[in-house]
């Protein structure tokens, strides 16, 4: 059992084992916890949660913000935070370094955005892009394995063609252009997505689906 299908065709091509006996099971989340609230959003603002590491491809992300009329906060913490700092103040970029806050408090943080935003090169199954849609958030992610799975671009997000700084930038000013209607059905699509696929409930369900037939 794994928690999504670049895992599973990992150990297929890794370790020879068909396709057929990996199951998948996504990680979950408390979809009462984090869920819609009724409060105003930022709109010209976007949001980051996560790692401050190399892996999250930041401080493209920041030259993209620049790039736009977008605000960035970034919550988290990790070994880049001084040269993050130090790039922030440089180039004069709208971005904040907010820290790291606890966990109970993230439903309602998401619910102050409008948009999330996760510029990896990869990912495995991020969980603060799964707490941001099922706030209601537009997320934005790269086209990479372990968002790509997660995001379907115009329907429950926007993908960025690439990493680099141009790609980022042009997914940026996508979500900018989005006209009222469309913002409020991409996010319901993203919350029905979460209920469906990576609720605690729906994990269960696809668990019992796989351990039943064993019993005979």
């Amino acid at each position: 059992i794994v928690t999504s299908k670049h895992n599973r065709y990992y150990i297929k091509e890794r370790y020879g084992i068909s396709a057929k006996k990996i199951e998948i099971v996504h990680n979950y989340i408390n979809i009462d916890k984090f869920s819609p609230l009724n409060i105003k959003k930022f709109n010209d603002r976007i949001i980051y949660v996560g790692r401050l590491s190399e892996e999250k491809n930041l401080f493209a992300l920041i030259d993209a913000i620049k790039k736009t009329d977008f605000e960035l906060d970034i919550y988290g913490k990790g070994e880049l935070k001084q040269e993050l700092e130090e790039y922030i103040k440089k180039i004069g970029a709208k971005v904040n370094l907010k820290g790291v806050v606890p966990n109970d408090q993230l439903p309602e943080i998401y619910n102050r955005y409008e948009f999330y935003i996760l510029s990896s090169f990869f990912e495995g199954m991020p969980k603060t892009l799964l707490e941001a849609m099922a706030c209601g958030c537009i997320c934005i992610g790269t086209d990479v394995e372990g968002i790509n799975e997660v995001i379907e671009d115009g329907i429950s997000g926007l993908l960025a063609k690439g990493t680099e700084v141009e790609s980022i930038a042009e997914v940026l000013k996508r979500a900018m252009r989005l006209n009222e209607e469309e913002s409020k059905k991409m996010a319901q699509e993203a919350r029905r997505k979460i209920e469906e696929e990576f609720s605690l409930e729906s994990c269960v369900l696809r668990e019992k689906d796989i351990f039943l037939p064993l019993r005979n």
